[in-house]
């Protein structure tokens, strides 16, 4: 299940690489309703056409009410992909997908219309 970014903008926001990002919630909702762990993984290039693959165990939330449990499983897979891509960022696919909205062309952080930050 590719969960590294929100395609359906309906994600839950939280902190990736220091910034506010959505995230699916489906990973973390399945894994906290089945009681089944959920893993991160990763392949890289590695030299000489080989491949390395890695696997990361996100601990699943067990304290709280649903939506609780689902935020804090997401805000750990956020964790371990932050880990993950850590390793080789350059090999990211999903780099070339917007992900922090506050960052986008014509998102709060850049909106053309604003007056914050301009002389009085």
């Amino acid at each position: 299940m590719v969960a590294d970014r929100d395609l359906l903008h309906n994600g839950i926001m939280v902190p990736f690489f220091g910034h506010p990002a959505p995230l699916p919630a489906g990973p973390a909702l399945l894994a906290v309703e089945t009681g089944l762990p959920i893993y991160v993984g990763s392949a890289r290039w590695a030299k000489h056409g080989r491949y390395r693959g890695k696997l990361v165990q996100v601990p699943v939330s067990a304290e709280g009410r649903l939506r609780a449990r689902v935020t804090t499983t997401t805000t750990s897979l956020a964790a371990a992909f932050e880990t993950l891509l850590a390793d080789g960022p350059e090999q990211w696919w999903g780099a070339f997908h917007p992900i922090w909205p506050d960052l986008a062309v014509g998102g709060p952080e850049t909106d053309t219309g604003s007056t914050r930050g301009a002389a009085a």
